[in-house]
């Protein structure tokens, strides 16, 4: 398509092999967002929205990014996350991560 590529990338630890089951199924490599900007020639550029919904991967894959944002490594405005099958503890230790990066919960369910 002229309007979106599609990579076999998933969203999390450099190097690490996943695979998923929907439309016949199929394999990806994991990346930090940090390698994906890169491989994409997007380092230094700001992200107005980031959308995280990745069924589970969120719990590997968002700590780093907002430690990150924290050392000024990632600009970010706004990240949209869904959240599944978490603990309190680990939903806390996320929100945490967050606020040390400044960013704030502006909705939850």
């Amino acid at each position: 398509s002229n309007y979106a590529q599609f990579h076999p990338w998933g969203l999390g630890e450099d190097g690490r092999n996943g695979e998923f089951s929907v439309r016949g199924g199929g394999s990806f490599t994991t990346m930090s967002l940090a390698s994906i900007m890169k491989a994409l020639g997007h380092n230094g550029r700001r992200l107005d929205m980031l959308k995280v919904d990745c069924e589970g991967c969120e719990w590997q894959a968002l700590p780093p990014i907002f430690d990150s944002i924290e050392r000024g490594e990632l600009l970010i405005d706004q990240i949209q996350i869904e959240l599944h099958r978490g603990t309190f503890d680990g939903v806390r230790a996320l929100f945490e991560k967050a606020d040390s990066a400044g960013m704030r919960v502006l909705h939850k369910e």
